[in-house]
């Protein structure tokens, strides 16, 4: 945000393989949306860009994503109609940051095949990373009624943080409230959540949800900075202090573990 070509490797082992490749920001990695290889088969199996896509596949499960994305890119000079390997690339472009290129291959992905929900989710993802909220919202809307849609806590966690970044608070806590109410041990939906009811002031509720994060995902050094902010701000230093320290010791050697120390030494 993948050892031999499978000739039709399965979602689930494709999916274990892709997120090592998934190298999106906290927020953005909640979408990392595995790629389905299912799809129209009579349709793929007839494009000459098939081979070359699953060659692709099968570079991702070696951890080869400059070669899969050459790969894919012979395969579409061949057909350019191809959605899956529009969308493979989009995907791969996306974890390595390249956000503006991905954008084209997902965009163009999802003309030809509407109904490819991964490619919505990574195409909104990747404008996130542009901060292009707007345009992330507009994406993601659509999804929040899709009945096929397997991953509506991510949409939902993606809407809140659009609707945050573009000022709308109330609508932002809803969406990121679904998100946990979608899957009850989303520690980012409990982080970001958290974050929003503090720039709200709600700071009580700020620390429940930020616990409930820190508790899932105990190694997250990002929570616990923002977890000992609302702890000062409670007048709670000691508590405040003890996860600074947690913090410093989980990110040392980063800047943030430098944030940390000092925020820790204040107290």
């Amino acid at each position: 945000m993948m050892t031999p070509i499978r000739p039709r490797p399965n979602r689930r082992t494709i999916g274990s393989a892709i997120l090592v490749l998934c190298l999106l920001p906290a927020l953005l990695s909640s979408s990392c949306v595995t790629p389905s290889v299912s799809g129209k088969k009579k349709s793929a199996e007839e494009s000459p860009a098939q081979f070359h896509y699953k060659m692709a596949t099968g570079l991702i499960y070696e951890k080869k994503a400059v070669a899969a994305l050459k790969e894919l890119a012979i395969g579409l000079n061949k057909d350019p109609h191809h959605a899956r390997s529009h969308y493979l690339s989009g995907f791969l472009y996306m974890g390595r940051k390249n956000f503006s290129e991905s954008v084209v291959h997902l965009k163009r992905a999802l003309e030809l095949d509407p109904k490819l929900l991964e490619a919505r989710n990574s195409l909104a993802a990747s404008y996130m990373g542009l901060k292009r909220w707007q345009d992330a919202l507009d994406t993601l809307l659509p999804l929040i009624e899709e009945p096929l849609n397997p991953t509506p806590w991510l949409a939902h966690n993606n809407i809140g943080w659009c609707y945050y970044k573009l000022g709308n608070h109330i609508k932002s806590v809803q969406h990121l409230e679904m998100a946990i109410f979608h899957k009850k041990k989303f520690c980012l939906g409990y982080y970001n959540l958290g974050l929003v009811l503090k720039a709200r002031g709600r700071l009580e509720h700020a620390r429940l949800r930020l616990e409930q994060s820190r508790k899932l995902c105990p190694h997250h050094a990002q929570t616990l900075l923002e977890l000992g902010d609302v702890y000062e701000a409670l007048s709670r230093n000691s508590d405040a202090q003890n996860v600074y320290r947690s913090c410093r010791k989980i990110a040392e050697g980063t800047l943030l573990g430098e944030r940390c120390k000092t925020r820790e030494g204040s107290l």
